[in-house]
């Protein structure tokens, strides 16, 4: 690698094509990008490339949340209905969940960074329309926008780094990239709360469209290709399969190992979003805070979280390269799952759910939920990271298709239970509803011990197959 901290590419061979295609090329090509194999780039060009794609994963998260202090006064506005104010939150979250198969298959044509530059600026557009509406609709509307844009770092994110990071460093980057994510309902009410208090509703909106157009800024002047496609693009027999083909990318669940992993995350993050949902609704209504201090008391979650990510990534390379020196001749993705740290953080994150179920139950002081809130945070990192990264360890060069299916299984399952977290918390209670949560946590974490242990059997029946 030279000495400057990107390098212009060459362009790739056999990429041919029409007028069309030539220019997407050029596009794809004519930007910084990493020359020869990314993971050997400088460690400031990782760490930066690192801190853009965390940052704007942190984006949509924060979008889906800084208007939770401010719903009543969406609704008074727009005199909307109770569902009608539900339902932004969910069609966001559907949409989120859906879209990064759409981006994933798209990136394998035209390169991660014009896809990251495209749905950036569409993002820009949905909030901007979101600050802007008039009515419930309009709001509506610009809300599946803005989800639209957002959703593709979801995706290709993690397919960034694991091309840039080996597996010995790759725990520590996917911490910080999976906290991010988490800092977005953590600090997103917080931000959304004081604008909301002090100015109006819509400044949410203008705040996430400033800070989106900042971070677009960022990667189109910084933001290196880090993928360019390998396949001949003048077979338009393909290509037209491809494009026209964007749930490709569910052929992941196929490989039982991560479809049991992926079951157990998707529920991980359901119950996560469920406790962000009803947060605002019972620390408003039960406890009589202002939107402002409502905002403030997602902090404690906040500050768990990033501990979480900081020494769930840190343990989760720690583990591998002990497994990996052990066995040097056997080296599996496997052996980044296990030991003493990742089955402690499943047991106890389970236990801290149904703890803050029953301490809002019972009505204690509110200030015991948020310390129960910041362990939460904390132990909640520790197996999603252990995940995060051993999904990337498994597909290093599919790490957006594996984690677009992911994503889809976090964000489905969180839109669907957040439809009916309401209903639920009023007819059962936190503290039921919490520690069915919870226990079915502990259930569903025995899905990742059957594929630690399963795993290198069925990928060696999976190559024999293949041959």
């Amino acid at each position: 690698m030279s000495s400057s901290l990107f390098t212009i590419a060459p362009t790739p061979n056999g990429l041919k094509g029409n007028g069309s295609t030539k220019r997407w090329r050029r596009k794809c090509t004519a930007v910084p990008s990493i020359e020869g194999d990314p993971s050997a780039a400088s460690k400031l060009a990782k760490n930066c490339i690192l801190l853009m794609i965390a940052t704007g994963s942190m984006l949509s998260p924060m979008a889906a949340t800084i208007y939770y202090p401010a719903l009543f006064y969406i609704q008074r506005d727009f005199q909307a209905s109770d569902l009608m104010v539900n339902a932004s939150i969910s069609v966001f979250t559907f949409i989120t969940a859906i879209f990064p198969l759409f981006w994933s298959s798209l990136s394998d044509n035209l390169g991660r960074r014009p896809v990251y530059l495209i749905s950036f600026f569409i993002t820009i557009v949905g909030n901007l329309g979101c600050a802007l509406a008039t009515n419930m609709a309009m709001f509506l509307g610009f809300r599946i926008v803005s989800a639209m844009g957002s959703s593709s770092v979801m995706s290709l994110g993690v397919a960034s780094l694991g091309a840039i990071f080996d597996a010995s460093e790759r725990g520590r980057a996917m911490g910080w990239y999976t906290a991010a994510p988490l800092l977005g309902p953590a600090f997103g009410p917080v931000i959304g709360g004081a604008l909301a208090q002090n100015y109006s509703w819509r400044s949410n909106f203008w705040f996430i469209t400033a800070l989106t157009i900042f971070v677009w800024l960022a990667m189109l002047l910084f933001l290196p290709e880090t993928h360019f496609p390998t396949r001949s693009m003048d077979d338009k027999q393909t290509t037209k399969r491809h494009w026209l083909n964007p749930f490709s990318a569910l052929a992941m669940f196929k490989y039982p190992n991560i479809a049991l992993c992926i079951s157990f995350h998707g529920l991980l993050y359901m119950v996560f979003f469920t406790v962000n949902t009803l947060f605002t609704r019972t620390y408003t209504n039960q406890y009589g805070l202002s939107t402002g201090m409502v905002g403030l008391c997602y902090l404690p979650m906040s500050f768990g979280t990033v501990a979480g990510a900081m020494y769930g990534g840190r343990s989760a390379d720690k583990r591998y390269n002990e497994q990996t020196a052990k066995h040097p001749n056997r080296i599996e993705p496997e052996m980044r799952l296990g030991g003493w740290v990742f089955y402690a953080g499943i047991l106890l994150q389970c236990l801290t759910f149904i703890g803050y179920g029953w301490c809002v139950q019972e009505n204690v002081h509110f200030a015991v939920g948020l310390v129960i809130l910041f362990f939460l945070g904390a132990f909640l990192l520790v197996p999603y990271n252990y995940l995060s990264t051993y999904y990337v360890d498994c597909f290093r060069y599919k790490g957006g298709a594996v984690t677009a299916c992911s994503n889809l299984a976090r964000y489905g399952l969180s839109g669907i239970f957040t439809l009916y977290a309401p209903a639920l918390q009023t007819d059962l209670g936190d503290g039921i509803l919490f520690s069915i949560c919870g226990g079915g946590l502990l259930l569903a974490s025995v899905n990742v011990i059957i594929a630690k242990y399963m795993g290198p059997r069925w990928r060696r029946k999976q190559a024999e197959r293949s041959r």
